[in-house]
């Protein structure tokens, strides 16, 4: 999705997205320069150039090391190329003025903040689906839906749920949405199915959509 941050670009539009305001008050508002942020690697960061590039605005990257580009079709517009999750704290900090990420990382790292305005949300690529997974068996055998999750007895202040994954924000929210009190939320990264049970209870990880939902694994 296009995404920006108020009183930045002379656009009206809705949004959402969590800044302070020693950072918001500190955004260069003078600069003449408009930045916009793009994914660096992976497949949205192909999709994204492939729909500049459809748009008329092709990137030039003269340096595949480089971090800054420019657009010959524009004046006064420089391309940064960041990891996504750099793109939505360079908006939120006021150091780009738009940014094109997928959706997940607009939730997670907007976190709410009410500053940051969504353009567009149909490009049409980097479609992503949050889901939770519980293990196959144990306590766990006859579980196949959020609602008899909660239902379990087991979950108190002493001993919570615990999730591992690389959303707080979304699973945060999430759970508070549903009334879910006892959850303890653990770090983790990357291939998160692949971690022992003993670590964790319950996974979420993105994996194709929107709502989370419980999936065995």
């Amino acid at each position: 999705m296009f995404s920006c941050r108020k009183n930045t670009l002379s656009v009206q539009c809705g949004g959402d997205g969590n800044v302070s305001e020693d950072v918001a008050a500190d955004q260069d508002l003078s600069r003449s320069i408009t930045r916009i942020a793009i994914p660096s690697k992976g497949r949205m960061a192909e999709d994204t150039q492939d729909l500049l590039a459809d748009c008329q605005l092709k990137v030039r990257k003269l340096n595949p090391r480089q971090y800054i580009a420019k657009m010959p079709s524009l004046d006064g517009v420089e391309v940064w190329f960041q990891r996504a999750s750099d793109v939505m704290r360079r908006l939120r900090a006021g150091d780009v003025d738009i940014g094109i990420v997928g959706n997940d990382m607009f939730v997670e790292f907007g976190a709410g903040d009410p500053d940051l305005i969504v353009l567009h949300d149909k490009l049409g690529f980097g479609h992503c689906h949050l889901a939770l997974g519980v293990p196959n068996g144990g306590k766990f055998a006859n579980i196949n839906n959020i609602d008899e999750l909660k239902a379990m007895p087991q979950w108190t202040a002493k001993n919570p749920l615990k999730v591992v994954t690389g959303y707080h924000y979304v699973a945060r929210e999430y759970f508070k949405k549903i009334g879910m009190e006892h959850v303890q939320l653990l770090n983790a990264d990357g291939a998160l199915e692949a971690l022992p049970q003993s670590v964790a209870k319950l996974l979420q990880e993105p994996d194709g959509g929107h709502d989370p939902a419980i999936e065995q694994t």
